[in-house]
């Protein structure tokens, strides 16, 4: 939408609602859904998502924001 001055390498997000905006700007769209009793193997999945992107920035969304673990937001501290 010209509407930041940045690349979007991917959207990653719990919920399948704006996939189909996404992926009609051409932006890869990964639906990882939490288990709220197991949270750990989404957020492994997103981590990974992120390594494999080599992201130099994420933007985080108002529920990963709210729950994603210390320890994951301290592995990315460096890069962006």
């Amino acid at each position: 939408m010209g509407e930041l001055e940045c690349d979007i390498t991917s959207v990653i997000s719990n919920h399948d609602d704006l996939r189909s905006m996404v992926e009609w700007h051409g932006i890869p769209f990964h639906h990882v859904p939490v288990d709220p009793q197991n949270k750990v193997p989404a957020f492994n999945k997103v981590a990974q998502l992120i390594d494999d992107q080599q992201a130099d920035l994420r933007g985080v969304g108002a529920l990963y924001a709210n729950n994603l673990p210390p320890e994951l937001c301290r592995r990315f501290a460096n890069r962006g």
